[in-house]
């Protein structure tokens, strides 16, 4: 065999190695890749079927919720038929025990036909027997008809529920407390740092780079980072307040620029009478009446905080809502506003947490 063949045959054994390593190669990518495949699908399977089971937890727990609606509902009218049942039960006996009367005294008087002349004008004339005739006789004007009225009207049920459903599905208020390094020299804070309040004297604080020195603000000493939160501040009767969310990382040094853009999400009551939401320009709010209670919900992946007037638990009013891509920790913040020489010296207080009507959700269901 000659030195050009074996050359030959020698080249094109080192190509086919070549071409089998390469092979090798590409198929263990392959493998690779189907083994990240898998892996996909079984993550993405077992992340449905816990997503399938917080589902069916959440709506067992709706089911749960609008189940006692219902039986709250129907026990308020099977309540309020039976006063109006009881009402005419107690009409009705008064009007058989006359009609009975009536009936004793028609009989006495078809008596009296019978008998004679003098006899008849003896016993007519009696005072027993003119006694039981007025006795007898039925009061004028006695019927007062009771029309049903549960105070819910049919239209308006499935509102009326939603709104106590809204309430319910909140996460539970927070328990919240106010942080003293936080507060301006003005401020006032008892009650275990719950109530806050604008005095007329400077308190003795330490000058610290968290403090407020200008506005009569203070922060509370939990702040969020993540997750929904809700919590109520009860406002009362101050003519002056605000109240919101701050950065962590915002100034608290000299005048607040009070605004999303400088890291301020506020809403607010000035001179009793204007409420307004402190963006860039500011909003006036068409709030009805004077609420008492201001309700604030925070959903930070959602970029959401609301404000509500919360003096009616089942049916809290939206005021206002921020959108917004928060960024860091966000802290609740009060602003008593100036005492206004004792005119506005009512506090802001941060209330125990209640949840009237609020349902501990069922035990989830089992896959």
């Amino acid at each position: 065999m000659g030195s050009a063949v074996v050359i030959g045959i020698l080249s094109g054994k080192e190509e086919l190695a070549a071409l089998i390593s390469d092979l090798k190669q590409e198929q263990k990518k392959v493998d690779e890749h189907i083994a990240k495949l898998v892996n996909n699908k079984t993550r993405i399977v077992n992340e449905s079927d816990v997503f399938s089971w917080v589902i069916r937890r959440e709506f067992q727990e709706l089911h749960h919720l609008v189940d006692e609606e219902k039986a709250h509902c129907l026990e308020g009218v099977e309540g309020h038929t039976r006063g109006l049942v009881a009402s005419l039960d107690m009409q009705l006996e008064q009007a058989r025990g006359t009609r009975e009367r009536l009936a004793q005294a028609e009989r006495v008087l078809e008596q009296f036909s019978n008998e004679s002349h003098h006899e008849f004008i003896r016993k007519y004339h009696s005072m027993a027997s003119r006694a039981e005739l007025q006795q007898a006789r039925p009061l004028e004007g006695t019927f007062s008809p009771i029309s049903f009225k549960p105070g819910l009207h049919q239209a308006d049920i499935k509102l009326t529920v939603w709104k106590r459903l809204f309430r319910k599905v909140l996460p539970d208020p927070e328990s919240l407390q106010l942080d003293p390094a936080t507060a301006h020299p003005l401020l006032e804070l008892s009650k275990g740092n719950t109530v806050v309040q604008c005095g007329l004297l400077t308190q003795r604080r330490a000058s610290q780079p968290e403090r407020f020195d200008y506005n009569t603000c203070v922060l509370a000493s939990q702040g969020f980072s993540c997750g929904r939160h809700y919590w109520e501040v009860v406002v009362g009767s101050k003519s002056d307040w605000r109240l919101g969310v701050i950065k962590g990382t915002a100034s608290r040094k000299g005048k607040l620029s009070k605004s999303p853009e400088h890291g301020m999400w506020l809403i607010g009551l000035k001179e009793g009478r204007l409420y307004e939401a402190f963006g860039c320009p500011r909003v006036p709010l068409p709030v009805a009446g004077h609420p008492h209670r201001i309700g604030v919900y925070l959903h930070y992946e959602q970029g959401e905080l609301t404000f509500f007037d919360a003096d009616r638990p089942d049916d809290l009013r939206p005021l206002y809502t921020f959108q917004a891509d928060f960024q860091g920790k966000l802290y609740p913040i009060l602003d008593t506003c100036w005492h206004e020489r004792g005119n506005n010296s009512l506090p802001l207080v941060l209330p125990p947490p209640s949840r009237p009507g609020h349902l501990s959700p069922p035990p989830p269901t089992k896959l």
